[in-house]
C-alpha cells in the first residue's frame, strides 16, 4: 500500500551553519554534511566533525528514530539516527530534510529509512527534484512522495532480509579483498623469482 510521506512523518529542514564569529563561544555540536553519510544508512556520531552552535533559538538536534534525507544532489540517500552515541548533540545542515515518524503512523523509523532508499522511491523522488547546477528536492515536494507501507510485521521481515543481504555483501567484499591480497603476493613472488633466475 502506497502512502504519502505527509501522512506518516513530519518533515523539517536542517540548520544553516555560518562561519563562526571571532571570539564567539558556542556549544560544540556534531555538524552533519552530505559527505558524512555518503556510504552509510545509519548516522555514526564518532565519524562526524565538530562545529560551534551559536544559534539563538532552541538547538535542532537529532532525536532517536529520526531519519536524515539528503535534499541536494542526484541521490537522495537516507540515514537513520538510532540513538545517542556521543557526548555532543548532532545538528544536520541545511543540505538535509529530517523526517520524524508520526505517533499514529504504524511505521518503524528503520523501515522508513529503508523505504526512502528503496530504488522505486528514489525514482519517484528524482521526478520531484528541481535545479540545473545542483538538483534538490523541497520539503513540500517530499511530503507528496508515496512510499510503500506494509503491516509492521512485514516491515520487520524486510529489515531482517536487508540485514542478511548487507552481511552477505560485506562477506563477499572481504573475500574479494583477501583474494586480491593473496594474488598480489603470488604475482610478486613470481616476478621476483623470475628476476633471480635471469
Amino acid at each position: 500500500m502506497l502512502t504519502q510521506i505527509a501522512d506518516i512523518a513530519e518533515v523539517r529542514t536542517g540548520y544553516t551553519f555560518r562561519a563562526p564569529r571571532e571570539g564567539a563561544a558556542g556549544a560544540p555540536v556534531h555538524a552533519v554534511q552530505i559527505g558524512d553519510l555518503r556510504d552509510v544508512t545509519v548516522v555514526q556520531p564518532g565519524n562526524l566533525p565538530l562545529a560551534q552552535w551559536e544559534g539563538a533559538d532552541e538547538m535542532p538536534a537529532l532525536k532517536e528514530g529520526e531519519v536524515l534525507l539528503a535534499a541536494k544532489g542526484n541521490h537522495n540517500r537516507a540515514a537513520l539516527f538510532d540513538g545517542p552515541q556521543s557526548g555532543h548533540p548532532i545538528v544536520p545542515s541545511s543540505q538535509f530534510l529530517i523526517l520524524t515518524v508520526k505517533r499514529a503512523a504504524q511505521v518503524l523509523p528503520a523501515y522508513l529509512c529503508w523505504a526512502l532508499n528503496y530504488p522505486p522511491t528514489q525514482k519517484l523522488m528524482a521526478e520531484h527534484r528541481r535545479g540545473t547546477s545542483i538538483a534538490s528536492i523541497s520539503k513540500a515536494a517530499l511530503l507528496q512522495v508515496p512510499v510503500p507501507v506494509p503491516a509492521p510485521g512485514v516491515q520487520e521481515q524486510i529489515l531482517r532480509l536487508q540485514h542478511l543481504w548487507d552481511e552477505e555483501r560485506a562477506l563477499y567484499a572481504a573475500l574479494a579483498q583477501n583474494r586480491e591480497t593473496m594474488l598480489t603476493g603470488m604475482f610478486s613472488k613470481l616476478i621476483h623469482g623470475e628476476s633471480e633466475n635471469e
